[in-house]
């Protein structure tokens, strides 16, 4: 054999074999959701989630979310192995991943706003009740948790502005960038009462919803002492990456007012929960805007 024949083996067998590679790596790279229909489609993706969450029944749950985010996927034309592959890829970008869901969080932000400008703007609904929904504490900076360093997250939400009968609504984005290992999570929400009662309640962070959230009806008798909240991040200590990002960490209150009609006709609002009325009336009363932002 010539020596000219043997550096071609040399050249062109490892070729044959790192081609088929790199075709696969193109193939993936343009497989990738752009950066600014990824936002869209995240914002609708949890949007469909959370509204197959309403639905009681797991097995029921289970179907509508499969049904809505089918739905989602038909709508931008791409399929869930590529939804899939955009996450893993973004996620191996903190800050392009944070950037993500910073701009779905104000989206949330600002349909929140509109819905309660409306609101205000209509009056009271049919029924005579309106919502007043007042933000009471937000974090401006992001929270990461960590695996082989701090994985729990404390803070005091004030309580001053909190009314009876309330709705107390709390709300964060998350982002996990791991290596390997489950990925688990838990946050809980605390409510001291005046007589020293306390109500807990804990919800599991969702491995694949970037927002989280729960709501926490107060007490009709009992003003408000204080509130905690706690995010925990399950993970031991592990050599590689096991990171969870928090971002946008903020609370709000919801509360239901009656409009009564004064002598000259024109609408008086006073606090539909003042705690003379039965728990169920109450609770119907603030049970209308169940959205997370």
């Amino acid at each position: 054999m010539s020596l000219f024949s043997q550096t071609l083996k040399v050249i062109l067998l490892p070729a044959v074999f790192v081609l088929p590679f790199l075709s696969c790596e193109r193939k993936g790279i343009h497989d990738i959701i752009p950066e600014r229909t990824m936002v869209d489609v995240v914002y609708d993706y949890q949007l469909a989630v959370a509204l197959a969450e309403t639905e009681e029944d797991s097995r029921k749950m289970a179907e509508k979310e499969y049904l809505y985010t089918q739905a989602v996927f038909k709508k931008y034309g791409i399929t869930p192995q590529q939804y899939e592959l955009s996450v893993a890829h973004y996620a191996r970008n903190p800050k392009t991943m944070l950037k993500i869901t910073d701009e779905v969080s104000e989206r949330y932000v600002e349909e929140i706003k509109e819905r309660t400008e409306k609101m205000r703007e209509e009056g009271a609904d049919p029924e005579g009740i309106r919502y007043d929904t007042v933000m009471i504490w937000q974090v401006k900076h992001d929270v990461l948790l960590s695996a082989s360093g701090d994985n729990c997250y404390d803070a005091e939400i004030p309580c001053k502005s909190l009314k009876r009968g309330a709705r107390l609504m709390v709300g964060f984005n998350t982002s996990w960038v791991y290596r390997e290992g489950a990925k688990q999570g838990y946050y809980q929400i605390s409510v001291t009462y005046s007589n020293d009662s306390t109500y807990t309640q804990g919800e599991e962070i969702r491995e694949f919803g970037a927002r989280q959230g729960t709501s926490v009806y107060l007490s009709d008798h009992y003003d408000v002492r204080r509130v905690s909240l706690r995010i925990y991040q399950d993970a031991r200590w592990k050599p590689f990456p096991q990171l969870l990002c928090l971002n946008d960490v903020r609370a709000w209150s919801i509360t239901a007012q009656t409009a009564e009609k004064t002598k000259h006709g024109s609408k008086r609002n006073s606090p539909k929960n003042s705690g003379s009325a039965p728990a169920s009336e109450k609770r119907a009363g603030i049970s209308k805007p169940d959205s997370l932002p």
